[in-house]
């Protein structure tokens, strides 16, 4: 009895015969896979799968009972490989399911083996997304090799498999969109000796009811990789990508490896990054110049995968930060000169712009009259003055003090500073007593003494 009501099969599993073999791989495979649906399906009696167990030539005319079968199953799980790519007879079963779901919203499907750089899928199979059921050591060896069935990860991998298809199962039986995600992450395709972690990150993220990207296999070759890894990462609320030892190998058209080109499309894109990599990892024993620096970028967190799935949902659920807003500078500062004392005055105006204060200098050419205006309009707002008193003459400054008392209609600013210098030529006197006025002797016009003087003035 089908668990989808209207058909016959639940599943129809499309699989080329020589990767099952002497050993039965794929046998072993559909059979852990249906008792582990039946556990998640309530019996081995509620859901039906056709698997068709005979080894066909390529020049065999297709089954008119399999295309049958197709057509009559809610899903297709395709068992990908090689010989998947270029035998005659998965082909013709591929085909069979196209005709009734171009989109293929019901096709599920998992690697063998994967395809050497210069092998595809159909187009429609080669960009769908793919649960690899193989890993490579490359350490050891470049050559990939099909999980053993026995082992820790293939079971992890069937419970994966079974459960997304229970999931699709019960949307096509209910015909109810499946819920809403409470957010994507796109999380990165990383090198063969954290495939592992990754795919725990991607079962906790998707069990917490967040969506991960990709949701589609991406092409081999650089340029295209790129483009896809771009579009994915653009429809993401977090880049989040686990880092180990290794860059990861290169091509000719990607030197950095698929990791780097993911990070790089990231920071183009202007998402907020999550990089992880294990506290155990020793980063300054990376020999590796391009992927230590990478390592040691300030969106790297080291810890545990707990501590990582942790912060993902956490930066997920917690609002974003404002935006930073520039905080309104407490006081107005006027320095004010004779034009004999404009450069001394410009290195005073930018040590209070390092100190984030707002500040002015007189216009010196002009008019007289807008020039006057001018002066005096500064006069009046500034909350601190200072006067520059280098080549400029003692009576300058005590003119200039004048000028601020007759035009300053309210208080006087809250700090008079006078700037003399060097102090074998100035007195402290200047023969002129006002509240909040010092006088502030500078050893040599030097950027390292204005700054000091500078530093004493508070605003």
């Amino acid at each position: 009895m089908a668990f989808v009501e209207g058909y016959e099969y639940d599943i129809f599993v499309s699989y080329a015969a020589v990767d099952d073999g002497d050993a039965g791989w794929v046998t072993t495979f559909v059979e852990k896979l249906t008792n582990v649906l039946g556990s998640r399906l309530g019996g081995l009696d509620r859901f039906a799968i056709f698997f068709d167990r005979r080894n066909l030539s390529a020049n065999h005319q297709i089954d008119p009972e399999i295309l049958g079968a197709i057509d009559r199953s809610a899903l297709f799980l395709a068992v990908t490989s090689t010989a998947y790519a270029v035998r005659d007879y998965p082909l013709k079963e591929f085909a069979q399911f196209m005709r009734q779901d171009p989109d293929l919203k019901r096709l599920f499907a998992v690697e063998y083996l994967p395809l050497d750089e210069d092998e595809t899928f159909p187009a429609t199979l080669q960009t769908h997304k793919r649960m690899s059921f193989w890993r490579r050591n490359e350490t050891t060896s470049t050559a990939a090799k099909p999980l053993p069935t026995n082992s820790e990860t293939f079971i992890e991998r069937i419970h994966d498999v079974a459960d997304a298809i229970k999931r699709q199962l019960k949307t096509i039986r209910d015909e109810a969109p499946p819920p809403a995600a409470k957010g994507t992450v796109y999380l990165a395709e990383t090198t063969d000796d954290l495939v592992d972690e990754r795919e725990d990150v991607r079962r906790f993220l998707e069990q917490k009811g967040y969506r991960t990207l990709p949701d589609k296999h991406f092409p081999d070759d650089g340029p295209g990789f790129t483009a896809a890894a771009a579009e994915a990462i653009a429809r993401a609320d977090l880049y989040v990508h686990l880092l180990g030892p290794w860059r990861g190998r290169p091509r000719a058209d990607l030197p950095d490896g698929y990791g780097h080109a993911q990070v790089a499309a990231a920071r183009r894109s202007g998402k907020p990054m999550l990089l992880w990599r294990n506290r155990e990892l020793t980063v300054d024993a990376v020999a590796d110049l391009v992927h230590r620096t990478l390592l040691s970028d300030a969106n790297v967190m080291a810890g545990g995968l707990n501590d990582l799935n942790n912060e993902i949902v956490r930066r997920l659920t917690e609002p974003p930060p404002p935006p930073p807003t520039a905080s309104r500078p407490k006081s107005y500062v006027f320095i004010n000169h004779d034009v004999l004392d404009r450069p001394i005055a410009e290195i005073a105006r930018k040590e209070f712009a390092t100190r984030k204060a707002f500040v002015g200098v007189p216009i010196l050419q002009g008019k007289s009259q807008a020039l006057q205006e001018d002066l005096e309009s500064h006069l009046r707002d500034c909350d601190v003055l200072v006067l520059i008193n280098a080549q400029a003459t003692i009576d300058w400054v005590r003119r200039a003090l004048l000028r601020l008392h007759r035009v300053r209609e309210g208080p006087l600013p809250r700090q008079i500073s006078v700037f003399r210098g060097p102090p074998q030529e100035a007195e402290t006197d200047i023969g002129v007593d006002m509240p909040d006025l010092s006088v502030k002797l500078v050893d040599g016009w030097t950027p390292e003494n204005i700054s000091r003087v500078v530093a004493e003035i508070s605003v």
